[in-house]
């Protein structure tokens, strides 16, 4: 686990070892165990597998500016003499699809690895009540210069 910086799941480990119970002989007349949350637990306990953070790079933060706060309210004051049906709201989020977990099971902590950062970008709109509300925008995936 530690040494090719795999990420290890409970669900993962729970697979593995159903896999690894129908993969060896001398289990073929004993009753499969259910390979449960307890079950893991236990494993987790024996082997002395705690779950860790991976931490990548860090993540810069902006302060906050007075200034985008004072334009901020002004923007809502026009906002509010239209109401919240005709106030509409556009935001961009990212969906990193090939971003594992942040934690991974092992027996003592690692340095974790570089996050992928391959992402799909998404524009959603909605009114401001909620009753109108458009299809999601697919951007497309970010390309490198």
């Amino acid at each position: 686990m530690q040494k090719n910086k795999a990420v290890i799941t409970g669900d993962i480990l729970k697979n593995q070892a159903s896999k690894l119970w129908d993969s060896l002989p001398q289990f073929e007349d004993r009753p499969k165990p259910k390979f449960s949350n307890g079950w893991l637990e236990g494993f987790k306990h024996r082997y002395k597998i705690r779950e860790f953070a991976q931490h990548g790079e860090a993540a810069s933060t902006e302060t906050d500016n007075l200034n985008a706060i004072s334009q901020m309210d002004i923007i809502r004051s026009l906002a509010f003499q239209y109401g919240p049906y005709n106030t509409v709201n556009m935001d961009e989020t990212s969906l990193f699809w090939k971003l594992t977990p942040g934690c991974t099971l092992e027996t003592k902590a690692g340095s974790g690895g570089k996050k992928s950062k391959d992402r799909v970008s998404l524009a959603l709109t909605c009114n401001g009540d909620g009753s109108e509300k458009l299809e999601p925008w697919i951007i497309d995936k970010s390309k490198n210069r």
